[in-house]
């Protein structure tokens, strides 16, 4: 006979000795032995580099099978059940219905919808357009903005073929960072000045500027389309009716106060009444 008089639960061993120890390893076991490998969720680890790792590592072969099924455990020992993430959405539509009752607002970035997919791909990204056109459709003056992602361009051309598809200015700025590390420094100035320019002749002086510093960065641009960011490329009817000439400080401006259209172009690109009105 003999009795049991202290219990200790924490056990010290190290997840390598139970690997050793048991052939037939547990897809929990190993998922959480490499769950370090999906901290960075731009790496590609697969099924075939877990099978390869657990058998060089520890002498054990598993099976496909198991090794997604680790890999399922890893990810979620790390992000959570996605049953959990599912539902914080009530909350989440909630909160956005307080802070925009109705859903009516001005000057706000807010979310229309979005969508959860296994990656950024062409697959996914149709999906994702082919959704949002069910659901909202095409309206006037619709605009997409986004990233220059090739598989966004090639959905919306195809979901979206007649709506202006145009470029974040900051994204396509973090490219031209990458691109031109040596002189990024002189030209950014130049670039955001471009891509907020009214007129042609203040856009074509900058231009000049950007080719002293880096004539690449001019090719890399004009290859963007300077319709996709620079706001002088808004296309606006020029005024026929109610002219006038307008004297500010040495410059003239065109007023059309019939069409509220101005050549200095605030009005048309800002949509907001600018000094010579």
């Amino acid at each position: 006979m003999f009795k049991v008089r202290e219990f200790n639960d924490k056990h010290t061993c190290p997840l390598n000795d139970k690997v050793y120890e048991q052939h037939q390893a547990s897809n929990s076991l190993i998922g959480g032995m490499i769950r370090s490998k999906f901290t960075n969720h731009k790496r590609k680890y697969t099924p075939k580099d877990i099978i390869d790792d657990v058998k060089s590592d520890f002498g054990v072969d598993v099976s496909y099978m198991l090794a997604w099924r680790a890999k399922e455990k890893a990810i979620n020992f790390l992000r959570g059940e996605p049953d959990d993430s599912y539902n914080k959405l009530p909350g989440y539509l909630y909160t956005l219905d307080m802070t925009y009752p109705g859903l009516h607002t001005r000057m706000v970035i807010m979310p229309l919808a979005y969508g959860i997919v296994d990656s950024e791909n062409d697959a996914a990204w149709s999906w994702f357009f082919e959704q949002f056109n069910e659901a909202y459709g095409e309206r006037e003056n619709i605009c997409i903005v986004s990233d220059r992602n090739e598989s966004i361009i090639k959905s919306v051309s195809r979901v979206y073929p007649t709506v202006p598809h145009l470029a974040y200015i900051w994204h396509l700025w973090n490219n031209v960072y990458k691109k031109f590390k040596k002189s990024h420094s002189k030209l950014s100035e130049i670039y955001f000045s471009m891509a907020k320019a009214y007129t042609q002749d203040e856009f074509d002086s900058l231009m000049k500027n950007v080719e002293k510093v880096d004539i690449r960065m001019k090719e890399y641009l004009e290859l963007a389309g300077y319709e996709k960011w620079a706001r002088l490329y808004a296309p606006v009817v020029p005024s026929a009716e109610h002219l006038h000439m307008v004297n500010d400080e040495g410059r003239h401006y065109t007023v059309c106060l019939l069409e509220k259209k101005y050549s200095c172009r605030r009005f048309q690109v800002d949509e907001l009444s600018c000094p010579h009105a």
